[in-house]
């Protein structure tokens, strides 16, 4: 009769945590929540890591039977599991913690506070459309916009056009804008003006930063922080914290729901697609 053991149990103890993370990735997969955590373009190595998690848990319960049996794991691999109380849950502790946090606490997107910390970017440059080896992409997609009626800076392409139009302000003063995002009110501005952000991911979370833009308007301190909408103006010039930067001047509002998937991703190879 199969007899349990201390080693028997750690190597189950082992294999249930595979199994738990492999299930924990895929319900974030399929409920679409793993965008809130990284970028679409890190999916792939997430699939990979649920692979190489699942050959892990198959590893470690094959492992685990065999202990049962008293069988001999021949394999030359295997390290005989620690008695040490201490050091087992400082292990196990590492890859429980995780699983524990996303199971009980809720998936959710991040927000104005988290920009308060880490700033906002709404500098700009002046320059002309004249394009050269390093800002050529950009002058072609000015020039994009500047033939549109109203630019929309929405998901697409969002930080590759509001770095344009940071770049060359000067041949959009007075073109009609309309943009999306959360409503971020920096201390440092009016009661009449607020921020129109977004958090941009180039893989994870933890890299997230703050993009925005000023927008001013006699509505604009009704709307509470945190609130999405989107806003149809004209650009102006404005200063920030001594920058010359550019400016909304909000027209009409909107408030809108958050997207299930708040953030924007840089585009490394948007010139190709001009």
């Amino acid at each position: 009769m199969p007899r349990i053991t201390w080693t028997s149990t750690q190597y189950f103890l082992r294999a249930c945590i595979w199994i738990c993370l492999v299930l924990y990735i895929l319900y974030l997969y399929k409920s679409g929540s793993i965008v809130y955590y990284i970028a679409p373009r890190m999916l792939i190595f997430v699939k990979i890591a649920v692979i190489g998690l699942f050959i892990l848990a198959v590893f470690q319960t094959d492992i685990a039977i065999r202990s049962l049996k008293r069988q001999e794991i021949s394999c030359g691999c295997e390290a005989v599991p620690s008695r040490s109380i201490g050091k087992n849950v400082a292990i196990y502790g590492l890859f429980v913690l995780p699983l524990l946090l996303g199971f009980f606490l809720p998936n959710t997107a991040m927000s104005s506070s988290l920009a308060a910390k880490k700033g906002v970017n709404v500098g700009g440059n002046n320059v002309t459309f004249h394009a050269n080896q390093f800002n050529q992409d950009f002058a072609k997609l000015g020039i994009k916009l500047y033939q549109q009626d109203t630019i929309e800076l929405g998901d697409e392409l969002y930080l590759e056009k509001l770095q344009t139009l940071d770049s060359f302000v000067d041949n959009f003063l007075g073109k009609v804008i309309r943009l999306t995002g959360f409503v971020y009110r920096d201390p440092e501005l009016g009661q009449n003006q607020l921020i129109v952000g977004r958090f941009a991911i180039t893989c994870c979370t933890a890299d997230a930063s703050t993009y925005g833009v000023i927008v001013e308007s006699s509505e604009a301190s009704q709307l509470p922080e945190d609130t999405w909408v989107t806003v149809t103006g004209t650009i102006e010039r404005a200063k920030h914290k001594g920058t010359d930067v550019w400016k909304v001047m909000g027209t009409h509002f909107e408030k809108i729901n958050a997207p299930s998937n708040p953030y924007v991703y840089p585009n490394y190879d948007f010139g190709s697609q001009l």
